[in-house]
């Protein structure tokens, strides 16, 4: 990882949400829970499994099969679509049966536009 990669890592802060990817190329949508010097604690948006990525490297584990994944794109998501992050985040967090999971078009919609912006703003 690259001097100015590693500065944009130290730039991050609780509620940033930034992706990362596995090893077999799945997708993550990381929401910031919180920092330490060493890594950043997070959990994915859809699924709400813990991701920690290292400050340095910018290499993690997802889940409690230690999933091997990586930061990809730190860039910032348009407010809109930040919002709908957030929505999702607590929609899945929160559900309470599997009526609740049901996506609306709008955020069916953000999801769609996140798989395009991340991939075209690598780290």
């Amino acid at each position: 990882m690259s001097n100015s990669q590693r500065k944009l890592l130290d730039r991050i802060v609780v509620g940033d949400i930034f992706h990362a990817k596995t090893s077999n190329d799945a997708s993550l949508i990381c929401l910031v829970t919180g920092l330490n010097e060493k890594y950043i604690e997070s959990r994915t948006v859809t699924n709400q499994k813990y991701v920690q990525i290292d400050r340095t490297t910018g290499l993690g584990k997802m889940g409690t099969g230690s999933v091997d994944c990586f930061v990809d794109s730190l860039a910032p998501l348009p407010v809109a679509i930040y919002n709908e992050m957030l929505g999702l985040d607590r929609k899945f967090r929160l559900a309470q049966n599997e009526d609740d999971l049901k996506l609306t078009d709008s955020e069916k919609n953000a999801l769609l536009f996140i798989y395009s912006f991340y991939a075209e703003r690598p780290l």
